[in-house]
């Protein structure tokens, strides 16, 4: 069971959070997520990047985990910038995951909430993809910020967090990461069907077996 357990692919969107030490906490919450992770899954960081539009905003490209020591350095100096709005940040995520062999694809994103939502046709791009997203609300402005956030959640089978205390996130985040853990037991009821004939062994065997 451990040997074929399938691999797994998790993109970290972090968004530049307006509470007290922000960027110590989204550099927390990463690294947590991260450490859950198997040397054979895959990881990705995506950031707002300080230096404007048109420029890299992967701070950590898709890539095995390895031994980690890469990608938690990769977080560690990371700056998050503020976006205006998630759709592009997402769209790269998706770009990424889409090509790769991982058997569980997911995305954490964590924001307050005042980025512009992802495209109805990007989120059905994701369903259709396997891909699911969960979103982490930090002190969202208002109501109606965590509200898109939990539409956006709902709509690829993910889970919405609505935060208000700092210290509830790395938990969070270990529990979102873990998604892509999941060792991928289809269970459900289904009735075995005789394909070839062995005389011996299925003599006196019918249909109708349960």
């Amino acid at each position: 069971q451990k040997k074929q357990l399938p691999k797994g692919a998790l993109v970290l969107i972090m968004h530049a959070c307006e509470m007290p030490q922000g960027n110590y906490w989204g550099k927390l919450v990463a690294s947590s997520a991260v450490q859950t992770l198997s040397r054979l899954d895959l990881v990705g960081v995506l950031a707002q990047n300080w230096q404007g539009v048109g420029i890299d905003n992967w701070v950590y490209p898709l890539s095995e985990v390895g031994d980690k020591t890469e990608v938690l350095s990769a977080i560690n100096m990371m700056q998050m910038g503020d976006m205006q709005s998630l759709h592009a940040h997402v769209q790269e995520a998706y770009n990424e995951l889409k090509k790769c062999n991982a058997a569980q694809k997911h995305i954490i994103v964590i924001t307050d909430g005042d980025p512009q939502d992802p495209s109805d046709a990007l989120l059905k791009s994701c369903v259709e993809s396997g891909i699911t997203i969960s979103t982490v609300g930090i002190f969202p402005h208002q109501q109606s910020d965590f509200l898109r956030l939990q539409r956006v959640a709902n709509a690829t089978d993910g889970t919405a967090y609505n935060v208000m205390n700092p210290k509830e996130l790395p938990q969070n985040f270990i529990k979102e990461a873990i998604v892509v853990r999941r060792y991928l037991f289809n269970v459900q009821t289904f009735t075995p069907q005789l394909v070839y004939s062995l005389i011996e062994i299925t003599k006196g065997l019918s249909s109708g077996y349960p």
